[in-house]
């Protein structure tokens, strides 16, 4: 289980935690990755949370959506 602290939103520290498991090689490019749901168990928050932080994910490009597929860790190089 992650610590969050308490002077800092979740949805960041789910992000920055999802960068580092990239960072490390332990999620892939192109890999897929939990959904909502499956963040929201592992972490223990909202699924709302755990939308927040694919949100910035995706639009920061670490990564990807792939409508009726998943959620997957981009390409290096993007």
């Amino acid at each position: 289980m992650i610590e969050f602290p308490p002077d800092e939103p979740k949805y960041l520290v789910i992000v920055r935690e999802i960068r580092r498991r990239i960072a490390a090689g332990e999620w892939k490019p192109r890999q897929r990755v939990p959904g909502e749901p499956g963040l929201a168990d592992e972490f223990e928050v909202s699924r709302g949370t755990a939308r927040r932080a694919l949100d910035i994910l995706i639009r920061e490009g670490d990564l990807y959506t792939v409508v009726g597929k998943g959620t997957f860790v981009s390409p290096r190089g993007r």
